[in-house]
């Protein structure tokens, strides 16, 4: 169920906490990119009152260091978090974008408490029975007329990216490229 809200630009979150929506979800993967490992799928609802201090940009751009420091920060601060992680079988079964999205499915389902709306760091969502909306590059802070709004999914890019690193140190979790998983064992 699709529900209007404001463009990637605007304060995302505090439009929808106006509304009325007091559990917002953000939810990120990391993992989509390099041939090895899995997907790892965070899903976070952030406190409203604590969520402006975090200051996260995409995990991609933070240090291994500052990474770790802000992953603890997000999950003991949280109203309710979920790690899903899809291994290499289930991805080469489904296709990587499919197994991703199943991966944001099983982390919404499984929160507690159950979130009331939910911010997807993409253009596509999963199958889900609660309202959505795919944010693209939500993952990332922007600017607006010099005022700095971030997206719920920007702080959950710590939690997926930094699970991918642990478990799979050499692998490339922020890797950009867009690569199709087909056939490999």
């Amino acid at each position: 169920m699709k529900r209007s809200v404001p463009a990637a630009g605007l304060d995302i979150e505090v439009a929808l906490w106006s509304q009325g929506y007091h559990r917002v979800v953000g939810v990120d993967e990391a993992g989509r990119g390099p041939l090895a490992g899995p997907v790892v799928v965070a899903g976070v609802i952030l406190n409203p009152n604590t969520s402006d201090s975090l200051g996260v940009d995409d995990s991609k751009k933070l240090s291994e260091s500052r990474r770790e420091a802000l992953f603890e920060a997000i999950i003991s601060g949280s109203i309710g978090h979920q790690i899903e992680v899809l291994g290499n079988i289930e991805i080469d079964e489904l296709n990587i974008l499919n197994a991703t999205l199943k991966g944001m499915q099983l982390a919404v389902e499984a929160l507690k408490p159950v979130p009331d709306f939910v911010l997807i760091d993409g253009n596509r969502l999963p199958k889900l029975t609660l309202p959505a909306q795919a944010v693209v590059k939500g993952d990332q802070k922007r600017e607006d007329n010099s005022r700095r709004d971030t997206s719920t999914s920007c702080p959950m890019s710590v939690p997926s990216r930094t699970t991918c690193k642990r478990l799979c140190p050499s692998v490339n979790c922020a890797s950009t490229e867009s690569i199709q998983r087909t056939g490999l064992s």
